[in-house]
């Protein structure tokens, strides 16, 4: 998995658009054993979105500002139609990120947002999504939690959660938890990704 996404730690404009297209081509790819053509082409457009809202995030010069964690959260959750309300709470502070790290970021809590609404919590009665952030020095901790998202720990992994639990750390040298059980998830990512 590591191998598909590319390295994000260059800035030039060859590379950024270089790296764009490899990461394009890896979203291209994934597709899950028997998935309609149909079904496809609509998480595929889903994932492109969110690389596309990612992309009009990043500063174009030197000097402007950053991105947040939480415009990132707001706008993935956004995408859904949900938003802050009696069941979905976030929590943190403005937490710039550095570009570097935006649309990968954007891209995993794009994953999260997909479950959440189609799978997880927000697609049942009762179920609920905490969202927090806070900044810990050059740090960036995210925890995503639902409540009554029932799942097995067994459930296979798909393209999303490879883009987490591996993507994450290869890309922005992350460190992910990632635990499904029978009374949610949690997700809590760590990684060095905050703006100066």
């Amino acid at each position: 998995m590591a191998g598909m996404f590319p390295d994000e730690g260059r800035e030039s404009p060859r590379h950024r658009a270089r790296n764009l297209l490899a990461l394009v081509q890896a979203l291209a790819e994934a597709s899950r054993p028997g998935e309609s053509l149909e079904d496809y082409r609509s998480r595929l457009g889903r994932r492109l979105a969110a690389l596309a809202r990612a992309e009009s995030l990043l500063p174009e010069r030197e000097g402007e500002q950053a991105p947040s964690v939480g415009r990132l959260v707001r706008g993935e959750l956004a995408s859904w139609g949900l938003g802050e309300d009696s069941r979905v709470a976030l929590a943190g502070p403005v937490a710039p990120i550095r570009p570097r790290a935006v649309r990968m970021l954007a891209l995993a809590l794009h994953e999260l947002a997909a479950n959440a609404a189609e799978h997880g919590a927000l697609a049942r009665d009762g179920g609920g999504l905490a969202i927090s952030w806070e900044r810990k020095g050059g740090h960036v901790v995210i925890e995503w939690r639902e409540t009554c998202a029932s799942a097995s720990p067994d459930a296979p992994r798909g393209f999303g959660r490879e883009l987490i639990e591996e993507g994450l750390p290869h890309q922005l040298g992350a460190t992910v938890d990632y635990r499904l059980g029978p009374e949610g998830l949690i997700c809590r990512i760590v990684a060095q990704i905050a703006a100066d």
